[in-house]
């Protein structure tokens, strides 16, 4: 393997993309005339794949840099803009996603930005993805990375992940939802590929100026076969409200 891709310059391709099923759970809970707004979009992964369902989606984040990048269709609209400051009108959209990003953003004032830009009826929808799972020796190596040699690495607002969104506030009407999740097979090189996206990860290289990706591989590669996949499995982590 190109040990060169074990960093951030590779974040896109190695970051697992939500599944159908999600989607078309989040893309039918309005009508499809519906005006959607997603919010923290990054690279617009969902935005581009909930504009199958809505007639138009505003897509904005913070990074010029993601937004320049972004995934382009003819009916989602990028901005660069705050979260909890977005300058759009009042009483606009029906429906706001928000995926992978909220526990980067201000809770009181992004909520107060919702309720301003929401129409009758809308629905805030938050979403992301948990912790990687395997069922194979990986496993301990996987857990050994996260837990003790990025122990201190990670940024506080990670912990919302780990407790898989149940903590945060969230001050609507909830919704009852399905339970989803991703799952794959990889090869090490996949794996090595999507650890090394780890924001505690990429810290720890820009601190120290090692990577422990490298130490990882080595291990993985002492006990599969290069040609072995690793089932690995995302746990998505949803929540749905009613913006009162």
């Amino acid at each position: 393997m190109n040990r060169s891709k074990w960093n951030s310059k590779e974040y896109l391709k190695f970051r697992p993309v939500y599944p159908d099923s999600l989607v078309s759970f989040i893309g039918k809970l309005q009508p499809a005339e519906s005006t959607v707004w997603d919010c923290g979009t990054g690279n617009g992964q969902l935005a581009f794949l909930l504009s199958d369902y809505y007639k138009i989606i505003y897509a904005s984040d913070i990074s010029e840099v993601q937004i320049i990048h972004a995934k382009q269709k003819q009916n989602i609209k990028y901005k660069v803009t705050a979260a909890e400051n977005s300058g759009f009108e009042d009483a606009f959209f029906d429906l706001i996603t928000i995926a992978q990003a909220i526990h980067w953003f201000d809770f009181d004032l992004f909520y107060s930005e919702v309720r301003r830009v929401s129409r009758a009826g809308a629905l805030i929808c938050i979403c992301g993805y948990g912790n990687i799972e395997t069922k194979d020796e990986s496993m301990p190596i996987i857990n050994h990375l996260y837990s003790e040699t990025l122990k201190g690495y990670w940024d506080i607002e990670r912990i919302y992940i780990d407790n898989y969104y149940k903590t945060i506030p969230f001050p609507f009407d909830e919704l009852v939802v399905p339970e989803f999740e991703m799952k794959f097979e990889w090869s090490i090189d996949q794996l090595c590929g999507y650890l090394g996206t780890w924001s505690g990860l990429i810290k720890f290289s820009k601190e120290t100026g090692e990577n422990p990706i490298h130490e990882v591989y080595n291990k993985l590669t002492q006990l599969f076969s290069p040609d072995y996949k690793i089932k690995v499995r995302f746990p998505i982590l949803l929540r749905v409200g009613k913006v009162n």
